[in-house]
């Protein structure tokens, strides 16, 4: 149990940061102008950036007539479990992009569960499956103590309202709940 006494409250200088835009607008490089950063990437366009990158993707090895896939997601999980060895010197990870590395963990989830669809699985068990297990290995990342800058495309959407008045809107490339 802590004593019992007030603390000095601290000002984060280095908070986690959430960019969604158009492709091609910048996004990742203005991450990129972060110190010590990570890309940990999806779409393979890391070729402007001048900070290193991993990229995600499936592991495929053939010896003789075998070949073995190794999912995308299992590639990630083993990179954060690296990651959590803090046996590295960098202060942000930059998960570039999101919607991908989502899509990424469905994929393996239905590969587990020997699915196709999260309908599939009963009522919400995929779909929960699914959500736990990527938000899971999110946060174990957070957890580690680097600090998280989240890159997404961004949806362009449009309001109706009952006056007949229109508006734009913008949000990521990412259900509500992920967001």
């Amino acid at each position: 149990i802590p004593e019992n006494k007030k603390k000095t409250p601290t000002v984060n200088t280095m908070p986690d940061v959430f960019i969604y835009g158009a492709s091609y607008v910048g996004k990742s490089t203005f991450a990129d102008n972060a110190n010590d950063v990570l890309f940990i990437n999806t779409d393979g366009n890391t070729d402007e950036l001048l900070s290193p990158a991993i990229s995600i993707a499936n592991e495929v090895t053939v010896n003789g007539r075998i070949t073995t896939t190794k999912l995308a997601w299992e590639v990630f999980r083993d990179l954060v479990d690296e990651l959590e060895k803090k046996q590295n010197t960098y202060k942000y990870i930059a998960l570039d992009l999101l919607e991908d590395l989502r899509e990424l963990c469905r994929v393996y989830i239905y590969k587990k569960m020997n699915i196709t669809h999260e309908s599939d699985a009963g009522f919400g068990k995929a779909y929960d499956m699914v959500t736990t297990e990527f938000n899971t290995v999110i946060k174990r990342i957070k957890a580690a103590g680097y600090h998280i800058i989240i890159c997404s495309k961004e949806i362009e959407g449009e309001v109706t309202l009952k006056s007949g008045g229109k508006y734009t809107t913008f949000k990521p490339n990412v259900p509500d709940k992920v967001a």
